[in-house]
């Protein structure tokens, strides 16, 4: 059944060979929203925008209406940003090596700025990030322990582990 919402409402958009592309699930077809300069390595939508985060560590913001880059973010992290996930009042980004990563920063949509850019404490890496109501959430692991789950609080930037008991590759909220 088509659907009745406005363009860009209900669409997806995806990221390919330098493009960012929306496609219409009522009928399959797409079209280019906008060229993207760098490598996008992971994308998200959320708050009326999408994110991408690319591996000189930045992150865009677009509209996905109309493909303008509403904001490029500095994270003021240099290593590559790898992963990142939205929720209301913050974008979160992870940054390193696929699978060992060592740092998350929290970006405020308000103000399209960097905040408590965080390092996973010596011996430990982060290997995926979600975003939750209250925090960021981090699955990874340290020298003694690869079964740990990471809350960032957002107010604070303060760390707090949770040994799971299990071996975690993704986390989602």
């Amino acid at each position: 059944t088509p659907t009745t919402a406005a363009p860009g409402e209900r669409d997806f958009v995806t990221f390919a060979l330098g493009d960012l592309i929306r496609v219409n699930p009522d009928d399959g077809t797409s079209s280019e929203l906008a060229s993207i300069d760098g490598n996008v390595t992971d994308i998200t939508a959320g708050g009326g925008s999408v994110w991408l985060v690319r591996d000189d560590g930045s992150v865009l913001r677009v509209s996905p209406l109309s493909g303008e880059v509403e904001a490029e973010i500095e994270t003021g992290v240099s290593e590559q940003a790898i992963d990142v996930a939205y929720t209301d009042g913050a974008v979160w980004t992870l940054h390193g090596i696929p699978g060992i990563a060592t740092t998350m920063a929290m970006i405020d949509p308000a103000s399209n700025a960097a905040h408590h850019v965080v390092t996973v404490p010596e011996g430990g890496a982060f290997s995926s990030i979600a975003a939750g109501e209250d925090a960021g959430w981090a699955i990874g692991g340290n020298r003694e322990k690869v079964t740990i789950l990471f809350r960032l609080d957002p107010s604070s930037g303060d760390i707090e582990e949770f040994d799971t008991g299990v071996i975690g590759t993704d986390v989602t909220t």
